[in-house]
């Protein structure tokens, strides 16, 4: 990734619309994000579909679990009535549709959700003509990120950690990853800077409000995944009119 710092949609723009769906999607574009974050899993009869959730009960008017479901079955399913009345018929997506929207015109960050998907995962994203800088591919699971490291060593990965130390600095450059995400609430400025200097590219998650948004920007991250992006663009502004001024 480009050194700059990156507003990444968390599942779009999820504090204004549906998450994982078009309009959340849309609504983070309108709002400037240089990346869209989502979620991966795979159906019933072998389709990737972006979706967070263990089970479906909350986010849509259905129950149990998507692999539970064919992906015709969840086609059929209201993704956004959960949301707002405004949203109610906003369809699941599958992966191959939001590569073919998104893809080369903002960064994308995939995060594997399922076991043994990441053989059709890399499939996807070759058949979309993606470039490598244009993607990153993230988990919880660190097997899983392994596995992506064994089939494409150049394909770029991201652990997600709880936080920044140098132990789990040192498990993503023993496993070749590029960047680190550490949870925002862990992360300091010292812990950031041991990462930079070990070659990593940081990117917060869980920033659930804005005083987490400003500790993750002011320790020095290189990027975060964000509910609201609109506010972290306003904060960003504010920082550098200060700097200029020789006030921060």
């Amino acid at each position: 990734m480009k050194k700059k710092f990156y507003v990444i949609g968390h599942r779009g723009a999820c504090a204004y619309a549906p998450e994982n769906t078009v309009p959340s999607f849309d609504k983070a574009l309108d709002l400037g994000v240089d990346g869209l974050e989502t979620d991966i899993r795979r159906t019933r009869d072998g389709v990737l579909v972006l979706f967070h959730d263990n089970i479906l009960d909350n986010k849509s008017d259905l129950t149990g679990r998507v692999q539970d479901y064919s992906y015709a079955e969840l086609k059929k399913a209201d993704f956004g009535g959960w949301f707002s009345k405004e949203y109610k018929g906003a369809g699941i997506l599958r992966l191959d549709e939001f590569l073919c929207r998104y893809g080369g015109r903002v960064h994308l960050s995939l995060e594997i959700k399922d076991v043994n998907i990441e053989q059709q995962l890399l499939d996807e994203i070759k058949a979309a003509n993606l470039e490598t800088e244009d993607f990153m591919i993230t988990s919880f699971n660190l097997n899983s990120l392994k596995q992506i490291k064994k089939m494409d060593q150049a394909i770029p990965t991201g652990y997600l950690a709880a936080d920044c130390k140098k132990e789990t600095v040192h498990i993503c450059l023993e496993n070749k990853m590029e960047a680190i995400c550490p949870r925002a609430a862990a992360l300091n400025a010292e812990d950031v800077e041991y990462a930079h200097e070990k070659g990593l590219f940081v990117r917060a998650w869980g920033v659930a409000d804005e005083d987490l948004m400003k500790k993750a920007y002011d320790a020095g991250a290189d990027g975060m995944t964000i509910d609201f992006p609109d506010k972290l663009i306003e904060y960003i502004k504010r920082q550098k009119i200060l700097k200029k001024e020789g006030m921060a």
